[in-house]
């Protein structure tokens, strides 16, 4: 296995740990997908929180007025919005070269669906880029039988190379309305082509989850 799998497959089990950390604790979604990610809602929220890049250049501002979140990324005097769903708690992670982050919501509630966006941000204006077309469509592909037609929870879990490349998780909505529901895959994917580099399917994190498990010394059947 060549370092960036490596390096890939230890970011994906460390989300996972903490995945199945807040899962033993609340049936509720606690917080998304992303370790390293912050959000208005990590401390109960939603909650008014300035997010600086990396190199201090620039900022993401989430504002809460009666309950409702706005989202603004300042760069060098200029402020734009940051357009994405109504959800009070999205989830937010700079890249390490400051060049870009990306913000997870949701189109409906706690369940999803859940989707992902990448922003690149300038002086001038912020670009929105969908990194996940080619992740959908191969998810779709296999995607477990369901009582209705839905599509997956897609999420950002970590940046990988600066800003070049995203690992995405493509999850069954952990409803009752599917077979496998809350199983996953992850993507690593090329920014902003969204074109897939390499896939992990459920044994692969299957076994990573039960690793996660044993390592805090649980026992007992994955989530």
């Amino acid at each position: 296995m060549n370092p960036t799998s490596l390096v890939a497959l230890s970011l994906l089990a460390a989300v996972l740990s903490i995945r199945t950390s807040a899962e033993a604790q609340s049936n509720e979604r606690r917080w998304g997908f992303a370790s390293q990610a912050v959000s208005p809602c990590s401390d109960g929220g939603p909650s008014q929180i300035t997010y600086p890049a990396p190199d201090g250049t620039k900022a993401v501002r989430v504002e809460v007025v009666d309950g409702n979140s706005s989202m603004y990324v300042a760069v060098a005097g200029a402020r734009h919005a940051v357009e994405y769903a109504a959800w009070p708690c999205p989830e937010l992670q700079w890249s390490s070269d400051s060049l870009a982050f990306f913000v997870n919501y949701s189109n409906g509630g706690a369940v999803g669906d859940y989707e992902v966006r990448v922003f690149y941000p300038s002086r001038a204006s912020v670009r929105a880029v969908d990194p996940t077309t080619l992740v959908r469509q191969d998810s779709r592909a296999t995607y477990p039988k369901c009582f209705l037609p839905e599509s997956p929870n897609l999420a950002g879990i970590a940046w990988l190379d600066g800003s070049r490349r995203l690992l995405v998780a493509a999850e069954v909505l952990p409803h009752s309305n599917c077979d496998s529901m809350g199983t996953f895959s992850a993507y690593e994917v090329e920014v902003p082509s969204g074109k897939v580099v390499r896939k992990w399917g459920c044994p692969v994190i299957d076994n990573l989850r039960l690793r996660s498990r044993l390592s805090r010394g649980r026992r007992g059947a994955l989530a």
